[in-house]
């Protein structure tokens, strides 16, 4: 079974922070990713997965991968994570296992140039 843990990016100070800082200092209400005045942009959770230098892969990550760059998704009705190629703007559902062998290049957040 895969640890659950999760991270946090904060717009204000443009810094992602670990789960265990970020529920030090702030109430679990900052979760809901519906509100557009939360001080958090998202939640991202692990996948269980750690790439091939054994840096943990996060939901929101980038992934480089055969050439390609994936960004790491959640889908709800297959209940699982996938990676989506940004390349062809189409959703890859690659198996998860093959991300191992991939790079965690960055995030979202913080390196949108690597999908744009």
């Amino acid at each position: 079974m895969r640890e659950i843990k999760f991270r946090l990016y904060q717009k204000l100070a443009k810094k992602m922070m670990p789960w265990e800082e970020a529920k030090k200092l702030y109430k679990l209400d900052v979760l809901d990713d519906n509100d557009e005045n939360n001080i958090f942009s998202s939640w991202m959770q692990y996948t269980g997965f750690k790439d091939k230098n054994g840096k943990e892969i996060y939901e929101g990550d980038i992934v480089e991968y055969d050439g390609w760059f994936y960004i790491i998704k959640w889908d709800e009705e297959e209940t699982g994570f996938y990676m989506h190629d940004k390349n062809n703007d189409e959703d890859d559902h690659l198996k998860m296992i093959d991300i191992s062998v991939g790079e965690v290049m960055g995030n979202i957040h913080e390196n949108q140039n690597l999908i744009k």
